[in-house]
């Protein structure tokens, strides 16, 4: 049985919880968009040396169990360490992550899965689980065995009959069980890559949060790890492309959803456009795929090929196996809802894996004319050939600067958001945030975006994606 070592590289934030939560009244506070995790082993110290030991306990302890202070006013843990303990909080956080700015107020907060020393790695029986999801999914849609297992699980359906249909799941349980991959842990992240977010459940048709935010810890996009690959019958190339043609069935089915929404928003077009940039990825022959807490229904491997290979029966198969409060009313809008980032609206979980490292961003862009390094040194004339294909262009001199106005521009920072340089003329070339784009784009990059115009004050107000050039 041989090993592989697997590179990954996170494309939005992932999050393997341990079902824990932290407390605001006792674990930790938030300030200047860090959240301070607190040592309590060091507040304790600090209390024992105080002559007021008692009072102070009985506030400290008070104020964790109830939330409350002796005036019955909410305890604040900061207030506490630096007013009444008089510490900066510097000298009592154990550790601290970025936060997103809506993470703020009176919150718990989900741990993930981290080491003793609070560095987050990703277990391997997570990799496991998404790996051999896609297999089966392979199964089901690729090998006779898993098509007759599927027309028969439609039949038995049909017939409303739930001990058939019981065997039925059993049978497709012990073909999952027999598929064999093995996954070592993750290698470990530094704790810098864990980052404070709050994701939100996105109604795609009414265009508005639903339900109670989350705040999650979560390593951040743009980080990398390795592990350990195994398996007698499924070397890494049969896993990448069952990982590619799960992830293109199930991101084109959420690109279905979003782009028939029945209220678009910008919002909206900001999930889409994340989707467009994973839907690149794929057809330019990346492997990417999803992992932990968010990955939608789609990235479940039955109901997508039910979907895809019968969709006339997709309404029944969820009658049973996805029984709702409230009945469904159009099976093609399902699911209603999303898991998503509630500063970028990007969705949870994505990941890139290859067999060798993976650069973090893209380097070496020539700017000037948007080529790659590696091209730079081709022939002049396959040079000129790419140059012409992908060139950035100014404004035409006729051209008024207007509400809604279209042009090109070149990405020249890439992250969250992306700068832009716009092409308005040679000498007028302004930078802005390119809004309406929640993924990191190449430098280099040519967009086409519209403008936000203050007509009155002459001036350019935001920028926001229309599409790649």
């Amino acid at each position: 049985m041989a090993n592989y070592t697997l590179y990954f590289k996170t494309l939005s934030p992932v999050s393997v919880g341990t079902g824990e939560k932290f407390s605001p009244y006792s674990d930790f506070v938030i300030e200047k968009n860090f959240v301070h995790f607190i040592d309590k082993e060091k507040i304790k110290a600090i209390i024992r040396s105080k002559p007021n030991f008692d009072e102070l306990i009985d506030l400290y302890v008070a104020g964790i169990a109830t939330g409350m202070d002796n005036n019955r006013s909410h305890f604040e843990l900061k207030q506490y360490i630096t007013n009444t303990l008089k510490v900066p909080l510097s000298e009592v956080t154990l550790r601290k992550h970025q936060a997103s700015p809506s993470v703020k107020g009176k919150i718990l907060i989900s741990e993930i899965i981290k080491n003793p020393h609070f560095q987050p790695y990703i277990p391997g029986s997570s990799l496991k689980g998404a790996c051999k999801g896609a297999l089966l999914y392979d199964w089901l849609k690729n090998h006779s065995e898993g098509k007759t297992w599927l027309k028969e699980l439609l039949d038995v359906l049909s017939k409303n009959n739930k001990d058939l249909i019981k065997n039925k799941t059993q049978d497709l349980q012990r073909a999952y069980t027999n598929i064999q991959v093995a996954f070592a842990d993750s290698s470990c992240l530094a704790r810098e890559a864990i980052h404070i977010y709050k994701t939100i459940r996105f109604h795609i048709h009414q265009a508005k949060d639903k339900g109670t935010p989350q705040f999650v810890e979560a390593i951040a996009p743009e980080n990398t790890f390795q592990t350990e690959f195994r398996s007698k019958e499924n070397e890494p190339t049969k896993v990448f492309q069952a990982l590619v043609q799960l992830s293109q069935d199930a991101n084109q089915r959420d690109i279905e959803i979003l782009e028939n929404a029945r209220h678009k928003s910008p919002e909206t077009e900001q999930l889409l456009n994340f989707y467009y940039h994973i839907q690149e990825k794929l057809t330019d022959g990346k492997i990417c795929f999803k992992i932990g807490s968010g990955k939608g229904y789609f990235f479940q491997s039955i109901g997508l090929a039910v979907y895809y290979q019968a969709k006339e029966h997709f309404g029944k198969f969820l009658q049973f196996f996805h029984p709702a409060s409230k009945p469904i009313k159009n099976h093609n809008e399902f699911p209603l809802t999303k898991v998503v980032d509630a500063d970028d609206f990007s969705p949870w979980g994505w990941v890139q894996v290859d067999t060798k490292p993976i650069a973090k961003i893209p380097q070496f862009v020539s700017l000037e004319i948007g080529l790659p390094f590696e091209l730079i040194h081709e022939s002049q004339e396959k040079k000129e050939q790419i140059k012409q294909e992908i060139r950035a262009e100014y404004l035409k001199t006729s051209t008024k600067l207007k509400k809604g106005t279209m042009l090109d521009a070149i990405v020249v920072q890439s992250g969250k958001p992306n700068k832009v340089k716009l092409m308005i003329a040679p000498n007028n070339e302004p930078i802005f945030d390119l809004k309406g784009y929640s993924s990191p784009l190449e430098e280099g990059k040519i967009v086409i975006v519209t403008i936000e115009y203050n007509e009155k004050k002459n001036q350019i107000l935001d920028v926001i994606f229309k599409k790649l050039k």
